[in-house]
């Protein structure tokens, strides 16, 4: 089978991860298989590594049309969207020459325009953060417009794939029209990715939560959690490790963000 892999938002390390090790497993399981996997400019500026697939089998394609822009193209393409006035749509015109593979899995269609693809195709749903109050303030009101345009559109045309049973109830509470029926497809372990080293940078017994700062990941609600259960005597000598873009300093985010941790991380002798 000739699967195309298409990569084309630059979301980070985490999708991009999922999808490369989907690869890989797909290309060590069944000797048919081969892979074009096509992937956005800065994915891949970001994340190298992730793309060190070994195998005649496997090829990887960077978008040219995601490739950085001069900035006068770049300012005045945004000018013109604000203004109403719509301009080509450079991924599309590049997608729509991919043709002759038996399946097109797009690796992240819930914040995407819908692409016209050539074969059969499937993609994942990882959620639908613009659908929530916490969510919709990190997308620009343009951006929300384009996902609820093409939602009915993916669901039309692609067997949706998720990895949860939350985010199935997610597509039947928001899209049960949709044609296909989900798949639920859990994430597999990663641990054997991950180099053991003798250093240990911080010592259990301590609760992980990897995430961006970013709103929708709620850590705010996660502090005062772990203020009540502080308060409660619960979690006494537990260290909490914040890791993820941003979560070694507290400049980003809302005004006053970094001034409200500090205090709550001082009222609960909570380790970062």
């Amino acid at each position: 089978m000739n699967i195309a892999f298409i990569d084309h938002l630059p979301l980070g390390s985490g999708i991009t991860r999922m999808a490369t090790m989907l690869a890989k497993a797909l290309l060590e399981t069944d000797k048919d298989t081969t892979i074009t996997f096509y992937t956005h400019w800065g994915t891949y500026q970001r994340n190298r590594e992730l793309y060190q697939i070994e195998s005649p089998k496997f090829k990887l394609h960077l978008l040219k049309s995601s490739y950085p822009r001069k900035k006068i193209y770049h300012y005045s393409g945004r000018i013109l969207n604000l203004a109403g006035i719509k301009t080509k749509d450079r991924i599309q015109e590049e997608l729509m020459q991919i043709k002759g593979f038996d399946a097109v899995y797009f690796t992240a269609a819930h914040m995407s325009p819908y692409y016209h693809v050539d074969g059969v195709k499937f993609a994942t749903f990882h959620d639908f953060n613009w659908k929530y109050m916490f969510g919709t303030p990190i997308f620009p009101k343009n951006d929300v417009q384009v996902f609820n345009n093409a939602m009915p559109e993916w669901f039309a045309n692609t067997v949706p794939i998720v990895s949860s049973h939350f985010i199935l109830g997610e597509i039947e509470k928001f899209y049960p029209e949709h044609k296909f029926p989900v798949e639920v497809i859990y994430l597999p372990n990663i641990g054997k990715e991950v180099k053991e080293t003798n250093k240990r940078t911080v010592e259990f017994p301590y609760i992980l939560y990897p995430a961006n700062l970013y709103a929708h990941k709620n850590h705010m609600m996660l502090f005062q959690g772990l203020y009540l259960l502080k308060q409660q005597g619960k979690l006494n000598g537990i260290k909490l490790v914040l890791t993820g873009a941003c979560t070694d300093h507290f400049t980003y985010g809302r005004p006053g963000l970094k001034k409200v941790v500090t205090l709550i991380l001082m009222c609960t002798e909570w380790d970062m």
